[in-house]
Order: C-alpha cells, then structure tokens, then sequence
C-alpha cells in the first residue's frame, strides 16, 4: 500500500483524478478512495518549453515534504 502516488502528466492524472485540469492542481496533493494522489507535470513538459523547469523542480521538492505530513 504506497502513501502516495504520483501522476506523471494530464493523462496519468486522468486515469486516477478525471475531470481535473492539470494546470491548476499539479503539486497540489488529493484524497481519493483512501489513496493520495500527486498530480505533476511529466518531465517531458521541460524539454518543450523550458520555462517548465522550475515549476517540475518545485513540485518534486514538495514530495518529502507532502510525505512527511502524512
């Protein structure tokens, strides 16, 4: 049983959190069904548009953090 599950991308996400727009919830951790859920962009995002970066390396900081609060 993980304590958290992190989606990589829109579609991970939706598999997991349908109906939700990943630009407005990634880093932002949900409860669903007993289960935590991380919904981040996918690392590909960064080599498209490399403004990306920062938000991809602020949202994985938040994982240590997220875990500990659990």
């Amino acid at each position: 049983q993980p304590k958290m599950i992190v989606t990589l991308g829109r579609y991970a996400m939706n598999v997991f959190l349908p109906g939700l727009k990943i630009s407005q919830v990634h880093g932002d951790p949900k409860r669903k069904a007993g289960n935590v859920y991380l919904p981040l962009y996918h690392p590909a995002a960064a080599l498209y548009n490399g403004g990306m970066r920062e938000t991809l390396k602020e949202d994985f900081a938040r994982i240590p953090k997220i875990l500990e609060m659990m």
